[in-house]
């Protein structure tokens, strides 16, 4: 498993759309306007909302990165990315 290091501060947060409504920077909490959803049932990943209790983890090795799910299954990101959208 590749290394997670999980940053103390804010200072290496990923860019964000500049339309999403900023509730709280400190944990990030963020909305898009209500404007930018009304042109599709299907929500564009950029404008999800944002929930974070803390500064997001930066991963060393993404492709090595894993998760397990339901009976102990692993994914690693080759096989998250096949997936069915």
């Amino acid at each position: 498993m590749p290394r997670l290091t999980a940053p103390s501060d804010y200072s290496k947060e990923p860019p964000r759309h500049p339309c999403l409504k900023i509730n709280s920077k400190e944990p990030f909490n963020v909305e898009p306007p209500r404007s930018a959803l009304t042109c599709s049932y299907v929500t564009p990943s950029n404008f999800f909302y944002k929930r974070n209790h803390g500064p997001i983890p930066i991963v060393e090795d993404i492709e090595r990165y894993s998760v397990l799910v339901e009976n102990s299954k692993q994914l690693f990101m080759k096989d998250i990315r096949i997936l069915p959208k």
